[in-house]
């Protein structure tokens, strides 16, 4: 193991010493983002083996049970584009062009409530992920992984279905 890189469990240790007030998850990302993208291209040249054609990589961005203040991403390889979420980077392997896009990044319910709460003052990088939260919110991004799926924009609504009571007892659903 390299002497020089610290686990996750040493930054947080050294960040919690640090201060007595909270860690933010913007401290810890900043704290955990050399090893973001080295261990996206690792997940690529992976699969890229195992799979022909093109991949989508989603990340997910969860919080450690036991350290709640220690947030860590997860790494899968999929060969559809998921539906937009929260907690959740996706980026797009394009094998033709042997290149990987950025597509979206969603965090998490609070903090994208605290980005359209504050949407006139934040920094010019808190903007840039307001976009994204504001298309997520209005369903471009969903439209946007249905056409890199090659669905129709709206195939959720082929099946209509209606709620009709049933003697005044349950409610059922009907199509």
């Amino acid at each position: 193991m390299d002497k020089t890189k610290q686990t996750a469990g040493q930054i947080y240790t050294q960040l919690q010493s640090q201060r007595q007030e909270s860690i933010t998850a913007f401290e810890m990302q900043e704290a955990m983002q050399e090893d973001y993208i080295p261990k996206l291209v690792a997940q690529v040249e992976l699969d890229k083996k195992k799979i022909k054609g093109d991949l989508f990589i989603e990340v997910v961005t969860k919080r450690d049970p036991l350290m709640p203040k220690m947030v860590g991403n997860w790494f899968k390889s999929r060969l559809t584009c998921p539906t937009p979420n929260y907690d959740q980077s996706v980026f797009h392997y394009d094998r033709r062009k042997d290149s990987i896009e950025y597509l979206w990044t969603i965090p998490d319910l609070p903090m994208c409530k605290f980005l359209i709460r504050h949407a006139l003052n934040l920094s010019e990088l808190d903007k840039s992920l307001l976009k994204y939260v504001l298309d997520f919110r209005d369903g471009t991004l969903l439209q946007l992984a249905k056409h890199l799926n090659k669905e129709t924009l709206n195939s959720d609504l082929n099946l209509i279905f209606s709620i009709k009571e049933d003697n005044g007892r349950r409610n059922t659903i009907t199509s």
